[in-house]
């Protein structure tokens, strides 16, 4: 019998003070990663003809925060973003070249469970009945559906998913890391967001900044200066099981200032089996001189990388919003020719077909 539990959160907090000794913070962030399972890449270069209307999407969808005076937290993080009705209203006073899509944009990208609904609502097309040509196009959604699933789960929220910027990507959940609750054992998420962490940091020095690839990898160790976990929050979506694998995505929830010693990261911890998230962190992260004993403000070249990784966040995420809601209108189509009109009548087979002509 399966058993399904809340949801759970803790947190884990860890405060560098200048009398401890550097050797109790290496393994805050320098712990030997687990190593990446073998990955399928996954394009995520931006098409310039869709860069503009993304582009205005993510404008609009932005605007709506400001109209509404969004909270800002004590770290500097902008809060979430408010109702869908809300926003659908005040998106309604924009251009109207643009203000169906931001409106579908912000429906589309809100629905936390996406993925599981698109795949009942072509169920119910199918159940209706569909022509051959119908058939072709549900084929064509669910292909892109079956390739592309981490892209619109993750990737609408900003978060890398191609396989050079991935902590870590299809990693098997081992049978011992399951506890007596008969699920994965809550710490083993905090290790699945250290080792992800690592191989995120590695990936600026050899892929996104070769250029300064010495500085990047000496900031896993305690030679120089180097990234201490502060602290790390946790919130538990559903309990994984094994077999199952993860994979996992940080990205940058604010653009560090220059005046800031610490920058914090947001953590998607992905279940490949249920295709969903399974857990999602908080990190926050302080560069640390281990020479002179105490936190000093983040490296110019750590600045300039994370500048770029910015902007490429905002772009990823208002081109993933935009195939998303495109994705939408096209099922919405076949919905309105199968299920959604008059006189629509649920397809029950053959066998009642063959009942009916007997008659």
């Amino acid at each position: 019998m399966k058993v399904r539990l809340p949801s759970r959160s803790f947190v884990i907090s860890r405060q560098p003070t200048s009398h401890l000794r550097p050797s109790h913070f290496v393994r805050s962030f320098s712990s030997s990663p687990t190593c990446r399972s073998s990955s399928l890449e996954i394009p995520a270069s931006i098409e310039p003809a869709q860069e503009t209307k993304a582009t205005q999407i993510t404008e609009a969808i932005r605007n709506t925060e400001a109209t509404q005076g969004s909270e800002v937290t004590a770290n500097g993080r902008q809060s979430a973003l408010h109702s869908p009705t809300k926003r659908s209203r005040i998106l309604r006073q924009t251009k109207p070249a643009i203000k169906d899509s931001a409106i579908i944009a912000v429906e589309v990208t809100t629905d936390k469970r996406w993925l599981s609904t698109m795949k009942a609502r072509i169920g119910k097309c199918i159940m209706f009945g569909t022509t051959q040509e119908q058939t072709r196009q549900i084929g064509g959604v669910l292909r892109t559906l079956a390739r592309d699933w981490r892209r619109y789960v993750v990737g609408s929220e900003g978060f890398p998913t191609d396989s050079k910027s991935v902590g870590l990507l299809r990693h098997k959940v081992a049978w011992g890391e399951m506890d007596v609750m008969g699920h994965v054992n809550n710490v083993t998420y905090v290790r699945y967001a250290e080792s992800a962490r690592v191989n995120w940091a590695n990936s600026y020095a050899t892929h996104n900044d070769p250029k300064h690839k010495s500085e990047w990898s000496q900031l896993a160790t305690s030679k120089g200066v180097g990234m201490i976990l502060r602290s790390i929050k946790i919130d538990y979506k559903f309990p994984m099981t094994f077999p199952d694998r993860v994979s996992v995505y940080h990205k940058l929830a604010s653009r560090p200032r220059p005046e800031d010693s610490h920058f914090i990261l947001d953590v998607a911890i992905v279940s490949e089996k249920r295709q969903r998230i399974a857990a999602r962190c908080t990190e926050d992260i302080v560069v640390y001189d281990y020479q002179q004993g105490h936190k000093i403000p983040i490296e110019p070249f750590m600045l300039e990388a994370f500048k770029k990784t910015w902007q490429d966040q905002q772009a990823r995420q208002g081109h993933v919003q935009v195939r998303m809601t495109e994705l939408h209108k096209q099922l919405r189509a076949i919905e309105k020719e199968t299920w959604d009109k008059p006189g629509a009548v649920e397809d029950m087979g053959s066998a009642t077909k063959a009942s009916d002509s007997s008659v």
